[in-house]
């Protein structure tokens, strides 16, 4: 019999897979980013459907087999997009989303699922503060750095640090951000991506 494991995580992304199964790509609060087999998850009548729509903040549980992993059932907080009605502000979020995909190659233990949760909701408890199109440039600059710092590809000592507080999300470090910084930001993060070779 399979040990369950229960997480909180957030769904990325999913695919269909066979007549009615679903991959989901998960960033779990336990165990990382993992992809899990969703058994019958797109058949009209199951229960599971609404729980596990891309970007669900939801309670998973989980078994873990030969094959991977397996969801046996799952229980939604809420739905990201019906709670940020600024669709920029959730696109930037949906970017961030996708670069966690590609860059987390693998099960790990780390305070990424932490960090994502903190911005999401910070997005959606400030988002009528955030509606200039360079404080969302802003809020994507500094999310998508704390994402590649949490991971190790941003060098110790890096000058942004010093310079800004980056560990202090609030809507004070969102505002004093100018392009040009945003732009020294904005190199930081490309170099970090294009030395890590993905």
């Amino acid at each position: 019999m399979h040990h369950i494991y229960k997480t909180r995580a957030i769904i990325l992304n999913s695919q269909p897979i066979k007549e009615a199964d679903k991959q989901l790509i998960l960033l779990t609060q336990d165990f990382g980013l993992i992809r899990v087999i969703g058994q019958g998850t797109r058949k009209i009548e199951s229960k599971l459907r609404q729980s596990i729509q891309d970007f669900s903040v939801s309670d998973v549980a989980l078994v873990k087999g030969r094959t991977g992993w397996r969801l046996t059932n799952a229980q939604i907080i809420y739905f990201i997009p019906s709670k940020i009605e600024n669709q920029k502000l959730f696109k930037s979020i949906v970017r961030t989303f996708n670069l966690i995909e590609r860059l987390v190659l693998g099960e790990s233990e780390d305070d990424l699922f932490d960090l994502v949760l903190e911005f999401v909701e910070f997005a959606i408890k400030n988002q009528k503060q955030i509606l200039h199109e360079d404080q969302i440039s802003n809020f994507e600059s500094v999310f998508v750095y704390q994402i590649l710092d949490i991971l190790g590809y941003i060098s110790e000592g890096n000058f942004i640090d010093d310079e800004f507080n980056m560990e202090k999300l609030d809507l004070n470090l969102i505002n004093r951000i100018d392009q040009d910084d945003r732009k020294k930001i904005n190199r930081i993060i490309n170099h970090s991506i294009k030395s890590s070779g993905l």
